[in-house]
C-alpha cells in the first residue's frame, strides 16, 4: 500500500476493536498515529501496540500517541486535533470511527425522543441524554460537525503551506507549469488529506427492528456522498466503509451468536476488525486517490443476499 509513511493519522475510537486493529495495520505502514478514546480503553491498547511496535513506548520519537477523551464532544474532538497537528505536523488522514449498537426495538414501539435522539448522535453529532437507556453506547462520531471540524484544520494547514510557500522563492530547480506552479505527480496534487467514516451494513440495507438506527445511518450515507462531492474542490477525499456483523466485545455483549450470522449473508460467519481495517487502509492510501463519495461494504455479502 503506497503513501502511509511518515503520514499522520487522527483516529477516533483507536483503542479497541475496528480502531486498534486500524492503528495497528497504520503503524505497520509507518503512518504516525494520534488516538482519541475513553480512558478505560488507553491503557491496555498502549500495551498492545508497544509490544509490536517498539516505537509507540518511545517518549522521544513517538509514531502513536493516545488522547482521553470524548470524540462525541466537539470541542474535545477539536482540542485534540490541534494536539496531533502540534505533535506531528501534520494531518493527512481522519479515521472517525466509533461503535454504537442499539437494542432491537420494533417501529411500533419507538417513541418520538428515541428517534430523534438517534439522528442527533449518528447523523448530527451531539450526546443526546435520553438515549443512555437506548443504546450500549452513544459515542458515535460519523457525523456532520465531525467531518466539519476536520475538514476546516486540513483547509487551514493546506492554506498556511500555501502562504509560506509565496512568501519564499521557488527553488530554481524546480520545475514549473506554464502559469509558474510547481509540477507535482497528478495522482496525488490535488489529494491534501483524507477523511474516512466507520458507517454501517445498515446504512444500505435495514435489519428487523432497527429502524429508527438504519434511518440514521441512510443520513449518513448521503452525508458521505455530498461532503466528498463538497470538500473535493479543496482537495480532501472522503469516504465511508460499512460493517457488517463484526466480531467485537460490543457485538458478543448483544448476545448474538455464529448460528444467527450464518443465515444473514454469504460468508457464513463473524467478520473480524482486520479485515474492516484493511477496506479502510487502502482508502487512505495513494492507491484510492481516485476513490470519493463512496460507501464500501465489508459485511460478508449481507447487502447483496
Amino acid at each position: 500500500m503506497s503513501g502511509l509513511l511518515n503520514k499522520t493519522t487522527f483516529l477516533t475510537g483507536g483503542a479497541s476493536a475496528i480502531g486498534l486493529a486500524i492503528a495497528s495495520l497504520f503503524l505497520s505502514h509507518g503512518s504516525k498515529v494520534f488516538i482519541l478514546d475513553s480512558a478505560e480503553n488507553i491503557a491496555s491498547a498502549h500495551t498492545h501496540l508497544s509490544s509490536f511496535f517498539p516505537a509507540c513506548s518511545n517518549t522521544m520519537t513517538p509514531n502513536s500517541m493516545f488522547e482521553k477523551g470524548d470524540a462525541a464532544d466537539s470541542a474535545c474532538l477539536g482540542e485534540a486535533i490541534e494536539k496531533c497537528v502540534e505533535v506531528f505536523g501534520g494531518l493527512d488522514v481522519v479515521v472517525l470511527n466509533a461503535g454504537v449498537l442499539p437494542r432491537a426495538k420494533g417501529i411500533l414501539e419507538v417513541r418520538e425522543g428515541e428517534w430523534e435522539g438517534v439522528m442527533r448522535v449518528n447523523a448530527f453529532g451531539h450526546e443526546y441524554p435520553p438515549l443512555f437507556h437506548f443504546f450500549q453506547s452513544v459515542t458515535d462520531t460519523f457525523s456532520f460537525i465531525r467531518i466539519q471540524i476536520s475538514a476546516r484544520k486540513m483547509i487551514e494547514l493546506k492554506n498556511n503551506k500555501l502562504q509560506t510557500q509565496r512568501q519564499s522563492d521557488f527553488p530554481a530547480s524546480a520545475p514549473m507549469t506554464t502559469d509558474s506552479t510547481p509540477v507535482s505527480n497528478s495522482r496525488t496534487r490535488h489529494n491534501i488529506g483524507t477523511i474516512l467514516l466507520t458507517c454501517s451494513a445498515s446504512g444500505l440495507r435495514s435489519r428487523l427492528g432497527v429502524s429508527i438506527y438504519t434511518m440514521s445511518k441512510f443520513a449518513v450515507r448521503g452525508l458521505t456522498i455530498a461532503a466528498a462531492q463538497e470538500l473535493g474542490k479543496f482537495g480532501i477525499r472522503l469516504n465511508a466503509v460499512c460493517p457488517g456483523l463484526v466480531d467485537t466485545p460490543l457485538l458478543r455483549g448483544a448476545g448474538l451468536n455464529d448460528e444467527k450470522i450464518g443465515k444473514e449473508g454469504v460468508i457464513e460467519r463473524f467478520g473480524t476488525p482486520e479485515e474492516v481495517a484493511q477496506v479502510i487502509l487502502f482508502l487512505a492510501s495513494d492507491d484510492a486517490s481516485f476513490v470519493t463519495g463512496s460507501l464500501y461494504g465489508v459485511d460478508g455479502g449481507f447487502v447483496d443476499s
